[in-house]
């Protein structure tokens, strides 16, 4: 399997993936390492656990508004 090294919240970690997906897991750690970021700059540095937790959370609060707006669409 694919190792890959992403980056979020300056933190570096290696994951590994199914040979092709390394594009997609790229692309959804930029999204996570944004959210990272964005925290860190308006709360300061927080525990690991708590930016990946807080960042998650963000991520899929705007997946929620996003689906909820497509589904008003499609009606």
């Amino acid at each position: 399997m694919p190792e890959v090294a992403i980056n979020i919240g300056d933190k570096k970690f290696t994951v590994t993936c199914q040979p092709g997906e390394e594009s997609a897991l790229e692309a959804a750690a930029s999204l996570l390492n944004d959210e990272a970021s964005f925290l860190i700059s308006e709360i300061g540095q927080l525990s690991e656990q708590k930016l990946l937790l807080m960042s998650g959370l963000m991520l899929a609060d705007k997946m929620t508004s996003q689906s909820e707006k497509l589904a008003k669409a499609e009606k």
